[in-house]
């Protein structure tokens, strides 16, 4: 009887170290696995968000724009024409217009208040736009800016994914000898740093 109760005994001590070498085994390796999932957790986050911009920015070059951190600017119809009157007839004076898209591309914590994702929006004034060609012409703004489209519940902030269409009018080349123009906007009115730069080839203008 003795030998039958210290058999027993020593399966239960065995029991009893089984459950807990499973268990602190257990913890160990979530431990571990958690540790490893929050070093590499940035480190995929990371290259995905780099993906994400590289694309926007491939994005945004097949239109005819620029993607200028998290900012996708690029021009629409481009034409130079004579300038309607409220009567309906035409000036002798033509103008370039540019219809322009802006839009919020940039990347945003889903899980951040709405007011931290918003991008504070003001409209370019004349005094800040500068139109010039490749032969150091530059082009006098004759209007303000002029919104057409606003995907953005507030006219000074655009949501992520919300865009703004506006029309700018200049002053047209004289001839259709140059190769390009280049559209130069300051970023501080889309809350970003340094200056927009479109290039628009001659041949996207309509005469």
């Amino acid at each position: 009887m003795r030998k039958r109760q210290k058999g027993g005994t020593n399966w239960f001590f065995i029991l009893i170290v089984l459950v807990v070498g499973g268990f602190v085994g257990y913890k160990w390796f979530m431990n571990v696995t958690t540790k490893m999932i929050r070093e590499q957790t940035p480190k995929n986050l990371a290259a995905h968000q780099a993906k994400v911009v590289k694309e926007r920015k491939e994005m945004a070059l097949r239109k005819g724009g620029v993607h200028h951190q998290g900012v996708t600017v690029y021009p629409g119809v481009v034409t130079v024409s004579n300038k309607r009157q409220k009567n309906g007839t035409d000036t002798r004076s033509k103008y370039l217009t540019i219809l322009l898209t802006v839009r919020h591309d940039a990347i945003t914590d889903v899980n951040a208040p709405l007011e931290k994702r918003l991008i504070q929006y003001r409209e370019w004034s004349r005094a800040e736009t500068t139109l010039t060609d490749d032969r150091g012409n530059r082009y006098q703004r004759k209007a303000a800016s002029s919104m057409l489209i606003k995907e953005s519940p507030s006219s000074d902030q655009l949501t992520p994914g919300a865009s703004v269409r506006i029309e700018m009018v200049f002053d047209a080349p004289r001839d259709r000898d140059f190769q390009w123009l280049k559209l130069s906007l300051p970023a501080a009115n889309v809350s970003r740093s340094g200056t927009i730069e479109v290039t628009i080839p001659a041949s996207k203008v309509t005469w």
